[in-house]
């Protein structure tokens, strides 16, 4: 899944930009596997330029995104990828444990001028 995400900085400095997670939470699959663990969250400026790559638990200490020129506009793609994680060992190991299950991940963008 891949998302545009566009920030505008209408004041008359530059705004600093940082990105956090601030909430995960799991519903397991049938077998108890839990997805959060298994996902990547990818955020790329327009220009492919990789700013943060880091699974949602490393996230909680917020990541600096650079700033944003006063009247200006910045766009990141924000790309959500779920980790291989190869052949299952068993009918209700590995990727099958996950049969089912959901997360939600809460980010926070945060701009100061």
């Amino acid at each position: 899944m891949t998302a545009p995400l566009r920030v505008h900085n209408r004041t008359a400095g530059a705004m600093a930009l940082s990105v956090r997670v601030v909430q995960v939470s799991d519903v397991p699959g049938a077998f108890g596997g839990l997805l959060s663990p298994r996902l990547l969250l990818d955020l790329t400026t327009t220009d492919r330029r990789r700013l943060v790559r880091a699974a949602p638990a490393e996230l909680r200490a917020a990541r600096d995104l650079g700033t944003v020129a006063p009247n200006a506009t910045r766009t990141f793609a924000l790309r959500l990828a779920f980790l291989d994680g190869g052949p299952p060992p068993s009918p209700t190991g590995g990727d099958n444990a996950l049969q089912g299950a959901s997360a939600r991940l809460v980010l926070e963008l945060t701009g100061r001028t």
